[in-house]
């Protein structure tokens, strides 16, 4: 534990076993961490924590570290709390929110799990604000918990970073978000995370500078990853390498992007798991200097990759321009389109991608699917 002052939960009265009330308890640790010349860390041992109140904390100057045992630490959010579980807004620059090591869970529908709001001067290059590592944040299971409806929500958390999490709702298509950006957040990197059972796995309906996805998994989700600029200036460099993203249900989709620039999509796999027929597994509006390589796209879904236009004022309507995809493998329904560059795209190259038989696994048939191509100066050869 890298802060000086640990602050036990158990010393200031908690349980931890599942039946008493631990809400006060755990407040004044938090309550004395924040006192504390450089923050602290609140230490839950292994036990189960209810809580019957918003951990809520809107004026906090110092950084926090919440820190557990692992899956043998649950804190159940019970009673009549509004908003989230853990409510922190921090008042000074560079204050940092650090969970480690917890599992999450609710007896109470509608509530965000975590709900983070930095400084927003605070955009730097040198601090994780948000770090979360080993946490759980789960609903929906057969105990009987409730669904979140949020699992964390965060505002000008600049370089925010989330390992080896598990962030669940409560079933095929949720509802609700996953990880829901609300405010700029500067280099976001999740890396080694199951984002499952969600309406959205990733939800950014706002201007963002820098979102890294390694290595994850998105479960029965209806939309993977929506990315949308709320301004006229782009959002800028989304990486996605490694990932799965099983969307469920019709109209669904894998990444969702409008008005992003710089974009590489690398060694993925996109695909509806069941349940429906997506309208389009990669759906992008004003998507420009971006690549799709190496990955594979899959449906049953009416079309692969759709390129199209977003009014954006005061400049009208503006194009995917200068897209790469390369070597990716289609496998789409029969009558529908492995890539669709619309009018409103153009300098758009698609080059050796392959396409597959959808009608079975075990077929040796060779199969062309069909690309529609009305942009300009596009060079999309044949999926074969």
């Amino acid at each position: 534990v890298f802060y000086r002052d640990v602050f036990n939960v158990k010393d200031y009265g908690a349980y931890g076993d599942g039946i008493n009330d631990d809400t006060v308890s755990i407040g004044a640790a938090i309550s004395d961490a924040l006192a504390s010349t450089n923050g602290g860390c609140v230490y839950f041992p292994a036990g189960i924590y209810k809580i019957s109140a918003s951990l809520s904390y809107q004026t906090c100057g110092k950084s926090l570290m919440f820190l557990g045992d692992g899956p043998a630490t649950s804190i159940v959010a019970v009673g009549a709390i509004t908003n989230a579980l853990f409510d922190l807004k921090s008042t000074t620059n560079f204050v940092q929110f650090h969970f480690r090591n917890l599992c999450l869970r609710t007896t109470v529908s509608s509530l965000n799990a975590i709900k983070i709001e930095c400084a927003p001067a605070s955009t730097s290059h040198r601090y994780n604000l948000l770090l979360m590592d080993g946490v759980t944040i789960c609903s929906g299971d057969p105990s009987g918990y409730a669904a979140w409806n949020v699992g964390v929500e965060m505002k000008y958390a600049s370089n925010a970073a989330f390992t080896n999490c598990t962030i669940a709702g409560s079933g095929n298509n949720g509802p609700g978000y996953g990880i829901s950006i609300t405010g700029l957040c500067v280099n976001t990197v999740i890396s080694n995370c199951n984002i499952n059972f969600w309406q959205y796995g990733i939800h950014c309906p706002v201007y963002q500078e820098g979102i890294a996805l390694v290595n994850c998994l998105f479960i029965g989700v209806t939309y993977g990853f929506y990315s949308k600029s709320d301004q006229s200036l782009r959002s800028t460099n989304h990486l996605i390498s490694n990932t799965h993203i099983d969307v469920r249900g019709n109209n669904s989709r894998a990444l969702w992007f409008e008005n992003v620039s710089e974009v590489f999509v690398s060694n993925c796999l996109f695909n509806n798991g069941g349940g429906g027929v997506s309208d389009n597994m990669v759906y992008w509006l004003r998507v420009f200097e971006a690549g799709i390589v190496n990955s594979q796209i899959y449906g049953p879904t009416t079309r692969g990759i759709y390129l199209g236009g977003l009014a954006v004022s005061p400049y009208g309507t503006l194009y995917c321009i200068s897209i790469n995809i390369l070597g990716n493998n289609f496998r789409v329904t029969d009558n529908t389109y492995a890539i669709d560059a619309t009018v409103y795209s153009a300098n758009i190259t698609a080059q050796y991608n392959l396409s597959a038989d959808p009608s079975s696994n075990y077929s040796n048939t060779i199969v062309t699917t069909a690309n529609l191509n009305s942009g300009t100066g596009n060079n999309i050869q044949a999926t074969n």
